[in-house]
Parts: C-alpha cells; structure tokens; sequence
C-alpha cells in the first residue's frame, strides 16, 4: 500500500505560519492601527485642501492669496468664503510675500521719523505693532496722532 504525501500550497504555508504564532494554534486576528489610519486620513485631506485652494506654508504661515494666518482652518475657512462669494474657480496665486523687500529711501525715512516708526529686518514697527508694508504703518500713525488716543 502507497503512502500518500500531501504538500501545501503557499497559501496554506502562509496560515500554518499565522497559527504558529498563538498558544491555541488557532487564528491571530489584527486590529486595524486605528490612530495611523485617522493620521494619513488627515494628512492626505489637508494635502487635498492645499491643492485646491492654493494655500501654501512658508514653514511658519499658511499663506492664501496675499493673507497669511497662523491656523491652516482659517486659511481654508477664508478661501471657502471667498470661493463662496466669487463662484469662480480660483487660480493659483503668487503670494505677495515673496517679493523682496526694499529699504525706505530718503522721504520715507523722513515721514517714519516724523511718525516714530521704524525699520529692521525688513519690518516696520510703529508702537509694538508690525507692518510688511510702509503705508500700512503710516496710515496707523495718523490714525492714532489724529485722535489723540494712545493704543
């Protein structure tokens, strides 16, 4: 009489290894890495996000047209209202804060020590607030020497 000898297939090689790794020889059931999946879910939904709305981050703003914020839900949340109220497709946008930054000549030194505002590192400051843009702390200047009031 012949003996017969079965040889498994790699399937079957694959579960004999899988049941080897319980006490019971039985089955080991894996759950599903929850907080890894919820984590690409999220990385892969901000990606999308950044992509359609033309948002960007210079590793410290989340940049949206020419408005930085320093949440990535408020830059989303201001190009959904603006795409709200344009009904148009918005292009992509070179970021206004990309520009080089150029010292004040002679007649803007004049007014900034005229209005107590000054200038580094490409920054102006007018009493502890800071301004990208030259006008922007003029037009505060006045705005607090015409009134009076002290911020």
């Amino acid at each position: 009489m012949a003996t017969r000898i079965l040889i498994p297939t790699d399937s079957q090689n694959y579960q004999l290894a899988e049941d080897a790794f319980t006490s019971e020889g039985g089955r080991m059931v894996r759950e599903p890495d929850l907080d890894a999946m919820q984590t690409d879910a999220a990385a892969d939904e901000r990606a999308r996000l950044m992509s359609e709305f033309s948002i960007h981050h210079d590793g410290r703003h989340y940049i949206f047209e020419v408005f930085r914020y320093d949440q990535f839900a408020d830059a989303v949340s201001y190009a959904q209202l603006m795409r709200g109220r344009s009904r148009r497709q918005l292009e992509p946008h070179q970021s206004g804060h990309d520009k080089i930054i150029e010292s004040p000549d002679g007649l803007d030194r004049k007014l900034m020590k005229g209005l107590h505002i000054s200038f580094s590192a490409g920054v102006y400051e007018f009493r502890g607030y800071r301004y990208d843009r030259l006008v922007d702390a003029v037009n505060y200047a006045r705005l607090v020497t015409s009134s009076g009031r002290r911020p």
